[in-house]
């Protein structure tokens, strides 16, 4: 998957990232630092709309140091369900210790139908201009 490179984006634009159909597949990674160190991007948001959903869809909001190694961004390592169809949101508020972040669709059960289209947005950033 390529990096959606954050810094082309001014902060609070929403970046959409391709449509997830189906389990195990993740975002795009959005960079949330600037290639030469001065923007460092520290809270995220996360819009998520789950269309087709049968009985449930798990997801989990990731970060990552290098873009390879990835890990959950709840601090008490949960995933989150969701069981019915709608717009939702997930947000992370950090201190720019992270320099990637993705959403990951876990899993679904009760079918392979459901479909999340998401958007990220960036903001707070230390050294932003």
């Amino acid at each position: 998957m390529a990096d959606i490179i954050k810094n082309i984006a001014p902060s609070n634009t929403p970046i959409i990232c391709a449509q997830l159909t189906a389990a195990t597949q993740a975002t795009e990674s959005i960079k949330l630092i600037s290639d030469d160190g001065l923007i460092v991007w520290k809270n995220v948001l996360c819009q998520i709309v789950v269309a087709g959903i049968t009985t449930n869809v798990v997801v989990r909001l990731r970060g990552s140091l290098d873009n390879v190694n990835w890990f959950n961004l709840d601090e008490g390592d949960s995933d989150i369900t969701y069981t019915a169809n709608g717009t939702f949101g997930i947000q992370w508020e950090g201190f720019g210790d992270i320099n990637y972040v993705d959403l990951y669709f876990v899993s679904e059960a009760g079918g392979t139908v459901a479909t999340l289209d998401v958007q990220f947005k960036v903001f707070g950033g230390r050294g932003e201009v």
